[in-house]
This record gives C-alpha cells, structure tokens and sequence, in this order.
C-alpha cells in the first residue's frame, strides 16, 4: 500500500491589514503501489456521501433513453472524418446489437480533477460507457505525432492516432464526430473520429486513464501524460424492476438509462422511496428493519402503469391501400368489440403476440419516427407503435385466405398495474379496500432522513 498526494487548490488565510499567506490543500487517498490504482474501498475518491432506500421504476416516457446524445438507429459512419479511412464498423448500429435498447453512458474526460467528485462518473452494473470526448491542447513545445490511448483498469481498450498536432496547438476534441451535428454537444461536423467503447465495467471503482504520447522524432522530444477518471459502478448484478436497493443520492433519479434485461431489454429509473441518508449504513437499517412494508409498497403502489387501451383484440375487418408504401393497411371498424391493426401505447411498456399469414407483415415506428420490420412477438417502448400490413389485396374466397392474409393477436401491460396496494387512510375503516393493512400514517412514520432515523432509535 501506498499514499496517494495530489495538490488541489490553494487557501487564502490571514487576510488581515492587506497582508494573506497562501497555504496548500491536499486530497489524501490509498492505492496500490505495485498497480497505481486506488483501492476499490468504501472511502474511495468517487464515493457517494448521500443514500436512499430506491426502488427501480419502469420508464413510462417516449424517446430512445439515450443519455449520449445519439440517436436510436445512429450507425457510425462509412469513413472517419478526420482521416477519410474506411470505418471498421461501418453501417453497424452505435447500440449493442442483441440488446439494441441498452443504454450507453456519455462522458468528457477532464484534466487536473482526480481524485475528487469532478473526476468520477457513477453509474449501476449493466450500463455501458460510450462516446467518450476529450478537448486535445498540446502540452508540448513542439511539433509531434500524438498518440491516445484509452486504459480501462490497465488494459489499452482502444487506441486513437497518431495525429500530426503542432507545438502547444489547441487541436479540438477527440472523440466526438459528424454524427452529434445537431445536437448540443460542443462538437460539430469538423471534429475528429467517434471514440466509441463497448465496455461493460465491473463493479466498484474501475480506473479509467488516457495516455497522451507526443513523440517528435527524437529522444529529446518526447513527451507522455495521463489523466486518470474513476467510474463507480453500483450494484454485481444487472437488477430486476421493482428491485428495492440503497443507492447513492447523486445518481440520476429521473433518467431512463437503466437496462433491465431478462428475455427482452426494458429501461427503468431510480425512483426513492426513503431518503436520502447521510450514510449508507443508515439507509440499509431503514431498508432491512422496515422492509416488509417497503418491500410492499414497491411492489403494488408506487410506479403503476395507466393510460393504455387494451380493450380491442389484434385483427382487422377491411384493408385498404396505402400508395406511399405500396402496401395494405388492415384495419377495425373502431367499434366497441371491433379488432384493431395498429396498437402500440404512450405511457407503458406493451407486450403483444399475433398469428399471421405469409402475405402479412408487422411496421413498426419508433419515438423518433425510425420505421421497422417486427417480429410475431415483442415488447414495445413507450410511444412505439405497430401496424400491421399486408403485401397484396386480401382476397376472401381464396381457399388459402388465413394461411396468406389471417392475422389475430393480443396486447397487454409488460408491467401489469396492481390493484391492491395494501396502503390507505385507515385500514380499520369499514369502507377501506380489502388489500389494505397499512395506514400511510404508518408509512410517514418510516424514517425518511438520519436524523428522523436517529431520533427514532433514542440517540443511537
């Protein structure tokens, strides 16, 4: 073991009569000495200092739940734009591909800020680091081939050059390309190649280090410096929804930008419950020692979804000819009892199943109006919608109709909503829901802070 020192700031003291000493503040933390890595503690540089007792919501908003700024069907593109190279993952979708919802995490790295809170990105264990940026300007004082290296816990995951900077030139960023054009990101079109990492980190403090090596020909000119960020993942696993967890406070609460991956990959937010705590011992005893009824309560009150219409079953009753797509769209009458072609919902996740004929196929638009093909069976996202479509005119006396035009199905909630949230007013109350047993004077009386929590335990 040995004791990491880095200077951050200095301290104006003794300001009296015009005179002030300057006096230096350092940041103390412990590392490795074989690796040079901070230990993977509870007092780590990038540890949170706040806590609540969280439950995992299901997103119930329309977009693509892209923190990076790209869109849902970004592809990287056919040359990099800084050297006009052919892209080795051209036309490839920037998501990962089996889970095209996952989330990806967008970051700059920044200079002088570690260890501190600046230098350190907390995220929970299924999130994926993306489009990593950086703004190059030349600490050398002369004219070099530059080098990055990307080091993720010691190991070079990606590498970016070399480039021909200039002595102390401001370069622009690395990292960033035309595909953020449009978007408020500081980048525009002239910036350099997409620095993307398809990097599932582990949990606990993972080191990230860019390597800049200037080499200018000679041994005399050479120069090589690193700036290190922490990223702080939560939790071992990737986690269920309505999962009730202790999570730091400073984590995104409202954010769609967690994977929850079981047959089909959904997007969830942090949604508390309790908090927050000053430590995260405090928050685990309220979530251990009151866990039957927060446990209860995640489960059949908070996060219900609404607002979808389930009330017609998958099918049409006409079909009529969309010239735009040179396609049929099937169709209901809209009546009560009537089957519907097109289903799809604002608020909620929306699972369907349908049977359908060879001549019949499934158009799906996305939030962000991409149009594609979908399968029998699936999950849509808020605001994703289908309709269905036949490739020629349904005929109803051909002997073959349901095997080339038959299409029927079925919609519902993928998160059903309950209906026996077992908390109300007075459960003793004659008229109260037969589901509950908790009055929400008994919720209130549930510590929401440490300081509530240490006067409920006399001082403790």
């Amino acid at each position: 073991m040995s004791v990491g020192w880095r200077k951050l700031f200095n301290v104006m003291e003794n300001q009296e009569n015009g005179e002030s000493t300057i006096r230096s503040s350092f940041h103390l933390f412990l590392r490795n000495a074989a690796t040079k890595l901070a230990y993977l503690c509870d007092c780590c540089p990038c540890d949170e200092k706040r806590w609540s007792v969280v439950m995992l919501c299901p997103c119930s908003d329309c977009g693509a739940f892209d923190s990076a700024g790209l869109g849902n069907d970004v592809v990287f593109p056919e040359t990099y734009p800084s050297s006009g190279d052919p892209h080795p993952e051209s036309g490839r979708r920037m998501w990962d591909d089996e889970s095209p919802r996952r989330i990806v995490k967008a970051f700059e790295i920044q200079e002088n800020a570690w260890p501190g809170a600046g230098a350190c990105i907390s995220g929970v264990h299924g999130q994926y680091i993306s489009a990593i940026k950086y703004y190059l300007v030349s600490h050398a004082d002369f004219d070099a081939s530059v080098s990055i290296d990307l080091i993720l816990n010691g190991t070079t995951i990606k590498t970016i050059g070399p480039i021909s900077v200039g002595a102390n030139e401001e370069y622009g960023w690395i990292g960033r390309s035309v595909l953020y054009e449009g978007y408020d990101s500081g980048a525009g079109a002239e910036e350099s190649d997409v620095w993307y990492i398809n990097a599932n980190v582990n949990s606990g403090l993972n080191v990230l280090d860019l390597k800049i090596t200037y080499d200018g020909g000679d041994p005399d000119h050479q120069l090589v410096r690193t700036i290190r960020t922490g990223i702080r993942i939560y939790l071992s696993e990737s986690p269920n929804m309505r999962d009730v967890l202790v999570l730091p406070s400073a984590l995104d609460h409202a954010t769609c930008d967690i994977p929850i991956i079981d047959d089909v990959t959904i997007m969830a937010y942090i949604h508390t419950l309790k908090g927050p705590f000053n430590t995260k011992a405090d928050a685990e005893y309220v979530r251990d020692a009151w866990s039957t009824m927060i446990n209860a309560r995640a489960a059949k009150c908070e996060c219900q979804p609404g607002g979808c219409d389930f009330g017609h079953t998958l099918g049409y009753d006409f079909a009529w000819y969309v010239s735009e797509l040179g396609l049929w769209a099937l169709d209901g009458y809209g009546g009560v009892g009537d089957p519907r072609g097109t289903w799809g919902c604002d608020t909620a996740y929306v699972e369907y199943s349908v049977d359908k004929g060879t001549n019949v196929l499934l158009r799906k638009v996305s939030a962000d109006g991409t149009v594609s093909h979908a399968a029998a069976t699936g999950v849509l996202a808020p605001c994703e919608y289908i309709g269905a479509y036949a490739t020629s005119e349904p005929d109803p006396d051909d002997p073959d109709f349901n095997a080339k035009w038959g299409f029927s199905g079925d919609h519902w909630y993928r998160d059903p909503p309950s209906n026996d949230c077992p908390f109300c007013e007075d459960p003793n109350d004659p008229g109260a829901d037969p589901a509950c047993i908790y009055s929400n004077d008994e919720w209130d009386a549930i510590p929401n802070s440490s300081a509530e929590l240490e006067e409920l335990l006399g001082g403790e």
